[in-house]
C-alpha cells in the first residue's frame, strides 16, 4: 500500500514513520556498482512508486480490486525494464507466506496485465516460417507480448520473529544468478565467504534450493515454509527472474538486490527457457531452452558452418567466439568442451571431421548452452545472440527487405 501507508500502521507511535516518504527519490547506481562482473556499462536508475490509495483519498485499509490496481501500474511504471517486488519479510513464519502468497493472488496478476509490451513478430530472413513462429508451444505470452521481468524482495528481514542473525536467509534464484547471499557482508566481486557452499541454481520454474545456511542461530527449519512459499511462486509466475530477502536497516543483500534486477532486466532468462512445469531435472544437466532460443542458436550455428557439413571445427568455434566475445579461446579451451560435449550426449554432441580432427554438432552447441543457462551463465547465451543481430525477443534484427537472410 505504499512506503507512507506501511510506516504510519507500523510505526504510528513515533520516529522515522510519521515523517516517511509515500515514495523514495530516483537514485542512479554506477554499473561498476550494480554490474561488477560483466562489461554492460549502463547505470541503474531506481525509481520508486507511490502506493495505491482509492480514489476518493482515503487511507486503504485492505488489499485494492485488480480492475483499479492495473491502471495505477500502467501510470507508475509504464516505462520500466524489471519489477522489484517488495513485501515485508518481517513477523512470523506465517505471515510472511501468506505475504508471499497475496503476491501470486493480486499484484504479480496485476503487473503481468498492467506492463505487457509488444513483442516484435517473426522475419522470414530468420530461416522459420512466420505461422511455425505463431504456434510456439513453449511460449506462454499472449500472442504478440511479452513480460517485464520481476525480482521479488522480501524487505526487513531483519524484523523475521524468532530469529537472530545467524539464521538463514533464503535467496532463491532461477536460472538466474548464482543464489549467494550477502550475509559475510557482501564482497564486491560476489563471491561467497569460504565457509558457505557455493549453490548450483537448477532451471527455473524447476526448485532450485538455491538458499545459504548460516553457521548457527535459530528460525533455520522455520524459513524452509518461506522458500517452499518462494519456489512454489516461481514456479507458477514464468517472469520471477530471482527471489531475495534483503534488509534496508542492516544492510542484508540491499547491493544485491540491485544486482539481481539489473542482472534480470538486461540478461532475462525466462526467453531461454521452455515452459515446463514439475519437478526439476538433477543437478548439472542442462536447462531446456525454449523454441525460439533453440531456433536462434541454430540459425548461429549454421552461420558460422561455412562448409555447410554440420559441424563447427575449431576454427569455426573460434570465429564465433571472436565474434560474440572479441576474444579468441583459450588454450586447451575447446579441447574440455568436445569432451563434455561428447560424455553428456554419448558422442552425440562431437563428430570427426577430415583429418581426424573433432566437431561440434548442433545437439552439442545446444546442450553446451542449456549448460551455460542452468549454472546461471544466461549472459553468456544472451551476448553471443546478440553479437549476432539478435534481439530481446530472440528475433533477428534485419531490414524487411532483407530476403537472402545472410547476415553473417
Amino acid at each position: 500500500h505504499g512506503a507512507d501507508f506501511h510506516a504510519r500502521r507500523h510505526h504510528d507511535g513515533g520516529g522515522w514513520g510519521r515523517n516517511a516518504w509515500s515514495t523514495a527519490p530516483p537514485a542512479t547506481i554506477p554499473a561498476h556498482v550494480a554490474g561488477p562482473d560483466d562489461d554492460d556499462d549502463r547505470a541503474v536508475m531506481l525509481l520508486d512508486t507511490p502506493g495505491w490509495a482509492p480514489s476518493n483519498g482515503t487511507t486503504p485499509t485492505s488489499c485494492p480490486p485488480l480492475a483499479s490496481l492495473v491502471p495505477h501500474l500502467r501510470g507508475v511504471a509504464h516505462s520500466c525494464d524489471v519489477v522489484v517486488l517488495a513485501y515485508d519479510a518481517g513477523g512470523t513464519t506465517s505471515e510472511v507466506t501468506e505475504r508471499i502468497d497475496a503476491l501470486g493472488a493480486l499484484w504479480l496478476p496485476a503487473l503481468r496485465e498492467a506492463l505487457r509490451r509488444p513483442r516484435r513478430r517473426a522475419r522470414g530472413a530468420s530461416g522459420c516460417q512466420p505461422s511455425e513462429r505463431d504456434g510456439d508451444d513453449d511460449d506462454d505470452e499472449e500472442e504478440g507480448t511479452r513480460r517485464i521481468p520481476v525480482v521479488v524482495a522480501g524487505c526487513r528481514r531483519d524484523a523475521r520473529s524468532g530469529e537472530h542473525a545467524g539464521g538463514r536467509t533464503p535467496v532463491t534464484n532461477g536460472a538466474n544468478g548464482d543464489g549467494r547471499s550477502d550475509d559475510d557482508a557482501g564482497r564486491a566481486d560476489g563471491a561467497p565467504s569460504a565457509d558457505k557452499p557455493n549453490p548450483k541454481p537448477n532451471p527455473k520454474p524447476a526448485a532450485p534450493g538455491a538458499s545459504n545456511a548460516g553457521d548457527g542461530g535459530g528460525g533455520g527449519d522455520v524459513d524452509v515454509d518461506v522458500e517452499a512459499a518462494l519456489l512454489a511462486l516461481m514456479d507458477a509466475w514464468r517472469e520471477i527472474e530471482s527471489c531475495v530477502e534483503c534488509s534496508a536497516r542492516t544492510g542484508l543483500n540491499a547491493l544485491k538486490t540491485v544486482r539481481l534486477a539489473r542482472r534480470a532486466a538486461i540478461f532475462p532468462v525466462a526467453p531461454l527457457l521452455a515452459r515446463t512445469r514439475g519437478s526439476s531435472s538433477s543437478p548439472g544437466a542442462p536447462a531446456e531452452l525454449s523454441a525460439r532460443c533453440t531456433r536462434a542458436l541454430v540459425d548461429v550455428f549454421r552461420a558460422h558452418d561455412v562448409d555447410g557439413d554440420g559441424a563447427l571445427s575449431d576454427v569455426d568455434v573460434s570465429r564465433m567466439q571472436r565474434r560474440g566475445f572479441g576474444v579468441a579461446p583459450a588454450p586447451g579451451e575447446l579441447d574440455g568442451l568436445w569432451r563434455t560435449c561428447a560424455g553428456a550426449t554419448n558422442g552425440a554432441g562431437v563428430t570427426t571431421l577430415d583429418g581426424d580432427r573433432t566437431g561440434l554438432t548442433p545437439r552439442g552447441f545446444l546442450y553446451a548452452h542449456g549448460l551455460f543457462v542452468a549454472k546461471g551463465r544466461a549472459e553468456t547465451t544472451w551476448t553471443l545472440l546478440r553479437a549476432h543481430g539478435y534481439d530481446d525477443d530472440l528475433e533477428p534484427t534485419v531490414d524487411d527487405d532483407d530476403d537472402d537472410g545472410d547476415w553473417e
